[in-house]
C-alpha cells in the first residue's frame, strides 16, 4: 500500500521551523545582542575592542602602572613592561634589570630609570632600543614633561632636564622647598617649577620660571598663604590653579595678573589643557536641603578667565582626561564624556570598580579594572 504523503501545509511548516532553528543556532550571539539592546541592557555607543589581563599582587597590595601615550598602552609591573597598540595587540615586552626602577612614558618614547645608579634606558613604543646614558648617581624622582623631555631630581637636590635621547639642556640646584610640579614649554625654551615652602607654620607656593636657552631665572611668583595645585606655561602666560580659584600672569611679569577667577565650593580635581583652558570638578555642600548631601559640578574657564559653562554632575567623579575637545570624567563605576560647551555626549555605567580611565585615541578609551584592562570604543 502506498504511503500517504504529508499535507503540503505541514511540510511547509516543518521547513519553516527548520529554517528558524538553524538561524537561531548560527546567529545566537547576534540575537542575544539585539535582545539586550531592545531591553535597554546595553549601550549602543560603547563597544569593547579588546580585553587584556594584567598581573596584581594581592598580598603586597601592589598594582601595575598602566599608562597611555601616543595611542599605545604601557603596562609596568615588577621587572617587566609590556607594550600594546590601540587595538590591544602586543608590541612586545621588555625586562627591567634594576630592583629600584621607575618607568616614564613620554609622547614618543619610554624612559626606564635605574634610580639606584642613575642609568637611563630609552625604548620606543614598539620595544626598540633607542639610547642608554648615565650614570648620574642616586635619583630621588623623575617626572615626565612635555615635548619628549623629562626632569630628574637627584638625591643631592639638583634637577636636570633631559631630552629623550640623553641630551642634557638644563641643570640647576633646587631652591628651598618641596617640588610640587613642573612644566616645560612646547618649544623647550622655558621651564616652570612649582615649590611648596613652609615658614612660621604657614604654607606658601613659589613659582619659578627659567630660561633654558640662557640658563637663567626669568622671574618668580610668591603665592602667599595659599597652595598652588598646578601651573602651566601657555604661550606667553602662566596659568595657575590654587586653593581659592585660578589666575594667570604674563611670563616674567608675575606682579600683574591678567585675570582672576574665584572658585565656588571645594576643588576635587582639575586639568589645564594645552591652550590654557581650565576644567574643574568642585564639591558644593547643600546643608540646608539635606544634611550631609553634596553637589558636584564641572566648570570650564577659558584662557582669558571667562567661565564657559558650569554643569551639575550626577555623581562624584574623581578624574578628568582631555583630548581634542572632549572631557572624560571617571567615578568608581561610571564614565561620562562632555564636549567643550558642557554638553553630555555619552555615559557608561559599569558594575565593576574602575581604577583608572583615559583617552587612548580620539574615540577609544582604556579602562583599568582589578585584574584586566579594556579598550572601549565610543561611537557618536
Amino acid at each position: 500500500m502506498a504511503r500517504r504523503k504529508k499535507p503540503l501545509l505541514f511540510r511547509l511548516l516543518s521547513l519553516g521551523l527548520f529554517l528558524v532553528i538553524t538561524y537561531i543556532v548560527f546567529n545566537f550571539n547576534g540575537l542575544v545582542k539585539d535582545a539586550t539592546i531592545a531591553l535597554g541592557l546595553a549601550d549602543l555607543n560603547w563597544t569593547v575592542i579588546e580585553a587584556i589581563d594584567i598581573q596584581t599582587d594581592e598580598i603586597l597590595g601592589s598594582r601595575p602602572d598602566v599608562m597611555r601615550f601616543n595611542e599605545n598602552i604601557l603596562v609596568s609591573f615588577n621587572d617587566e613592561i609590556s607594550l600594546y597598540n590601540c587595538d590591544g595587540e602586543s608590541l612586545g615586552k621588555k625586562a627591567i634589570q634594576s630592583v629600584n626602577s621607575q618607568v616614564l612614558g613620554l609622547e614618543d618614547y619610554v624612559i626606564i630609570i635605574d634610580k639606584q645608579q642613575g642609568n637611563m634606558g630609552v625604548i620606543d613604543y614598539e620595544g626598540n632600543d633607542i639610547a642608554e646614558y648615565g650614570p648620574i648617581g642616586p635619583i630621588k624622582e623623575a617626572i615626565g614633561a612635555s615635548a619628549n623631555t623629562y626632569i630628574v631630581l637627584t638625591e643631592n637636590n639638583y634637577f636636570y632636564v633631559y631630552n629623550y635621547d640623553g641630551v642634557l639642556f638644563f641643570d640647576y640646584a633646587l631652591p628651598k622647598g618641596e617640588l610640587m610640579g613642573l612644566d616645560v614649554s612646547n618649544d623647550k625654551d622655558y621651564l616652570l617649577l612649582t615649590l611648596l615652602v613652609s615658614s612660621e607654620n604657614k604654607f606658601n607656593s613659589r613659582l619659578l620660571t627659567y630660561d633654558i636657552i640662557q640658563n637663567n631665572l626669568v622671574g618668580g611668583n610668591d603665592n602667599v598663604n595659599t597652595v598652588v595645585y598646578g601651573a602651566k606655561l601657555v604661550h606667553q602666560d602662566v596659568v595657575i590653579v590654587d586653593l581659592s580659584g585660578a589666575h594667570a600672569y604674563t611670563k616674567g611679569d608675575p606682579e600683574h595678573l591678567n585675570w582672576t577667577y574665584t572658585r565656588e565650593g571645594q576643588l576635587n580635581e582639575f586639568e589645564i589643557d594645552a591652550n590654557g583652558n581650565v576644567f574643574e570638578i568642585t564639591q558644593l555642600k547643600e546643608v540646608e536641603e539635606l544634611i550631609g548631601q553634596s553637589e558636584y559640578h564641572l566648570t570650564s574657564i577659558n584662557k582669558d578667565g571667562h567661565e564657559i559653562f558650569n554643569v551639575k554632575l550626577d555623581e562624584p567623579y574623581d578624574t578628568i582626561d582631555i583630548l581634542n575637545g572632549k572631557i572624560l570624567l571617571k567615578s568608581d563605576k561610571k564614565l561620562s564624556v562632555y564636549n567643550y560647551t558642557g554638553e553630555l555626549i555619552a555615559s557608561y555605567d559599569n558594575h565593576k570598580k574602575i581604577y583608572s580611565a583615559e583617552w587612548l585615541t580620539n574615540d577609544r578609551i582604556v579602562i583599568v579594572y582589578n585584574d584586566y584592562l579594556e579598550i572601549m570604543e565610543l561611537k557618536y
